[in-house]
């Protein structure tokens, strides 16, 4: 499918080469088509779906220039397709959050910090409701709930069940991944964090009040 800007009107071509069954189809801002196709149903289904469905237009056509995404060879591509393009969304919404973050930190003025922490939070439980299974979306949610040491807890537990790897990172500062040191810090004093966090392979020998500093 070949989407165009308004400034243009569609129009699709097969060619008089094209193996059976080829053809195409026109509508408002879109041009689908196709060949090696059962019969003109399946342009037909093609040009509804984009047409009654709603949303961004990465999730309408599953591929744009930040999404991009390829399967060769699955028993149920376009169920696939989806699966990965979550994957990414959750990948950008977790971007997303960290930009927040940051701007949360840089502001001077209480409303604006409050406002980008939520939005923050908004974006990072977008990118665990996304891909439940990433490790970055739980690290962004924990950061994002630094206020409320149960609920960074708990997120930061879901990232290292994810990636036990986590703990190397978080104790080690200078690789810029991870947990960060000051929320690592308050972490450690949480028992429930510190049981996880003391039976994952690592170092051992962090102490609660000096996480920062480990090496």
């Amino acid at each position: 499918m070949v989407l165009l800007s308004r400034a243009h009107q569609p129009s699709t071509y097969t060619g008089s080469e094209t193996l059976p069954w080829s053809g195409g189809k026109t509508g408002g801002n879109y041009a689908v088509q196709g060949n090696l196709l059962t019969g003109p149903e399946v342009i037909d289904a093609m040009a509804a779906a984009f047409e009654t469905t709603d949303g961004a237009l990465s999730t309408r056509l599953v591929n744009d220039r930040l999404v991009d995404l390829h399967v060769e060879d699955h028993p149920t591509p376009i169920k696939e397709l989806y699966r990965l393009l979550n994957i990414r969304l959750s990948q950008v919404a977790v971007e997303d959050a960290g930009r927040s973050l940051k701007m949360a930190r840089t502001s001077d003025d209480a409303t604006g910090r409050a406002e980008a922490i939520a939005e923050a939070r908004a974006r990072a439980a977008r990118a665990v409701g996304l891909y439940e299974f990433g490790d970055a979306g739980w690290v962004a949610l924990a950061g994002a709930e630094a206020g409320n040491l149960a609920a960074a807890s708990e997120a930061a537990r879901r990232a290292l069940m994810i990636n036990p790897v986590l703990k190397r990172y978080s104790a080690t500062p200078e690789t810029g991944l991870g947990i960060e040191p000051e929320l690592l810090k308050r972490l450690l004093d949480d028992a429930r964090f510190r049981k996880l966090w003391d039976a994952m392979p690592g170092d051992d020998e962090i102490e609660a009040t000096g996480a920062g500093d480990a090496r």
